[in-house]
């Protein structure tokens, strides 16, 4: 006897139209012992009867709910193959016209268990669970009170109120008065679980719920404050890596949002083997994909806004995943989508130039909420400014899918996409330059995506890069958005300006992420001033610098999956040392240095399957330091010299550990 056990009546987002009623489809193949195999599949044969759960909540943005259990209602031997089902209706045979593909992943699972911190009364049968930090999945406990009695579960994020975003489960006790309640169909976000209608509860656990994927990464430096942000980032990834997508925020609207994703993909990939998990979500991007070759601003659900910087993850999300995991085939499976969606903006184009397209509110959308900025339409960025934002992201977009397209073997698209996009570059440049070297409003976003996407010819690069600069000092603080503020720390770590990214990492006023985590949070905010949710992926581009910039791991777009690691260690952060151990898919890396009187000492590991780059910086004005590996010269260690500027020198390094010192 096989039993499935299916909440009834889950229904989806209304744009897929999908039935009220449960649908299951599957085939269960057997192998006997005595070799013969047998096929079991989902047909009327099948019975069906009422579960026990139900969910609370319209299941739609705002109001996901929870679970109501009547534990009365529970069947004890449901599990068994002795359970007597002849009272049930059959099942209905159907036919859906749905196309299906495999899972890669499996469903979410719980990874790690989290105990309370406090349980504290509230009234005469209420009590307040604090676990300590916000996550995202499952509560347990035992709960027991008067026979029949309805125990209400809420979830908050914020601790000053019983529940946000209608988080709120139920359990009605059975006739003896006590019952477990255990999370099966729907998971919540949130720090603080308050009970009402039952005695203290027992045996109390929350779970850590998301995709399955492995941690890949140890971090630490001697600045307390960058390792608190670092572990808040990762953790906060976790508690967004959903469903085999990274949604927004897992309480208010778990949608998959395109430009979300943009701005967390490579501290994702820098801390999380995500190979299996980034496939699969683009595999629901090309399945979201339009006839006329636009891409939605979520998949899979199909909702939210957004503009070309959340479509656009049709090509970046690919282009990183390939960079950081070697695979071809990552590009090859997305490339027809990335084609369709281009020529879809190119139907948008008049006189040269990208017309507004998609909702009149939330369809063009630039930068989204940097400091001071709110959400609604006299809030935001000025048009002219989100004209040039989406303009320089068709071109980065361009010149990123021409990179694609000649790993690819497709030379002749390639040179196509690269003369469009010198094209484009000419307009962008000419329409938007405010002289002597500025774009838009000049501020942070503007200059960094200008920078990013080769907006200015190679004789003002110089002069905008140190326009950011000075709105960087000027400010103080990072002054930037979802987008924005990835672009700002792309843009410094490849300049390795780690001191520009540890002024905006270590300010504890507002903006910055200090000052969230001096306001007591424990994930990272959807704003700056955390009027919105406090779950979001809105800021966790940070994450990538720890590992890219302060340890100084890179990995090669030449030399993709870490076939050549670029290695260098981030000292003119002024932090006084850090270490990173990154598990690449070809093994570990290390990168563990420090400065102390005016010395470096550093300790590489270069993996088995791998090559380096190795480049020593001086240490403050000691450019003629000399260096030595394990206590003999670069060239005695083994160490091939490819160059040096200003005292900073670059060798080629084999696998193995190397202990260098200057």
């Amino acid at each position: 006897k096989i039993v499935l056990w299916l909440a009834a009546g889950w229904a989806g987002f209304p744009e897929f139209a999908v039935p009220r009623a449960p649908l299951v489809r599957g085939a269960i193949d057997v192998t006997c012992s005595d070799g013969s195999e047998l096929r079991l599949v989902t047909d009327a044969d099948w019975r069906w009867r009422g579960s026990p759960s139900r969910r609370t909540g319209s299941w739609k943005v705002w109001d996901y709910g929870g679970e109501r259990v009547d534990a009365a209602a529970e069947l004890p031997d449901f599990a068994s193959p002795d359970l007597d089902d002849r009272s049930w209706p059959r099942a209905e045979a159907a036919a859906v016209d749905l196309a299906l593909s495999p899972d890669r992943l499996g469903g979410n699972r719980c990874v790690e268990e989290l105990q309370p911190v406090a349980i504290e009364p509230r009234g005469p049968d209420g009590w307040r669970i604090d676990f300590g930090r916000s996550f995202t999945g499952w509560f347990e406990a035992e709960l027991t009170g008067a026979p029949g009695r309805t125990v209400t579960i809420e979830i908050a994020e914020r601790q000053a109120d019983a529940s946000n975003y209608r988080q709120r489960s139920e359990l009605v006790l059975p006739a003896s008065g006590r019952a477990r309640f255990a999370n099966r169909f729907n998971y919540a976000a949130g720090r603080w679980y308050t009970r009402t209608g039952c005695e203290r509860p027992e045996s109390v656990r929350g779970c850590l719920v998301r995709s399955p994927f492995a941690r890949t990464l140890e971090f630490s430096c001697s600045d307390p404050l960058l390792c608190r942000i670092q572990a808040v980032t990762q953790w906060t990834f976790e508690c967004l890596s959903l469903g085999g997508m990274v949604v927004d925020c897992p309480h208010r609207e778990r949608c998959g949002y395109g430009g979300d994703a943009h701005a967390t993909t490579r501290t994702g990939l820098t801390h999380f083997d995500l190979h299996a998990f980034y496939a699969q979500w683009l595999e629901d991007w090309r399945d979201v994909q339009l006839p006329d070759g636009n891409i939605p601003y979520t998949a899979p659900t199909r909702i939210g806004g957004g503009g070309p910087a959340w479509s656009g993850v049709c090509i970046q999300l690919p282009w990183d995943v390939y960079v950081h995991t070697g695979d071809r085939a990552v590009l090859a499976d997305n490339w027809p989508m990335m084609q369709r969606w281009l020529g879809f903006l190119r139907t948008q184009v008049k006189d040269g130039f990208l017309q507004k397209y998609g909702h009149p509110d939330w369809g063009f959308l630039g930068d989204w909420v940097p400091p001071g900025r709110g959400q609604g339409a006299g809030q935001r960025v000025d048009e002219r400014s989100t004209m040039f934002f989406n303009h320089a992201y068709w071109l980065l977009s361009l010149r990123t899918a021409a990179k694609i397209a000649r790993v690819l073997g497709e030379d002749e698209a390639a040179a196509a996409l690269e003369r469009e996009a010198a094209e484009l570059r000419e307009r962008v440049h000419r329409e938007w330059f405010v002289a002597p070297a500025s774009y838009a409003n000049g501020e942070q976003p503007y200059l960094a995506l200008a920078l990013l996407a080769g907006v200015p010819p190679p004789e003002l690069r110089g002069a905008v890069f140190a326009g950011l600069e000075a709105q960087i000092r000027n400010k103080g603080h990072i002054d930037a958005g979802i987008h924005g503020h990835r672009f700002v720390i792309d843009v410094l770590t490849q300049h390795r300006r780690n001191d520009l990214v540890a002024l905006l990492a270590t300010r504890t006023d507002y903006p910055s992420w200090g000052d969230m985590l001096a306001q007591g949070a424990t994930t990272l905010w959807e704003q700056w001033d955390g009027v919105e949710s406090r779950l979001h992926s809105s800021f966790l581009g940070i994450g990538a610098w720890f590992v890219e910039g302060l340890a100084g791991i890179r990995a090669d777009p030449d030399h993709p999956g870490y076939e050549l690691v670029q290695l260098r260690p981030g000292i003119e952060s002024g932090v006084g040392a850090a270490k990173a151990e990154l598990r690449s898919p070809r093994g570990a890396i290390v990168s563990d240095w420090s400065v102390a009187d005016g010395h470096l000492a550093w300790r590489v590991v270069v993996p088995a399957g791998g090559r380096a780059v190795l480049r020593v910086p001086a240490v403050g004005a000691a450019e003629h330091a000399p260096i030595t590996v394990d206590g003999k010269s670069p060239a005695a260690a083994g160490l091939r010299q490819l160059g040096g500027d200003h005292g900073e020198f670059a060798f080629a390094a084999g696998p193995g550990e190397y202990r260098i010192a200057r």
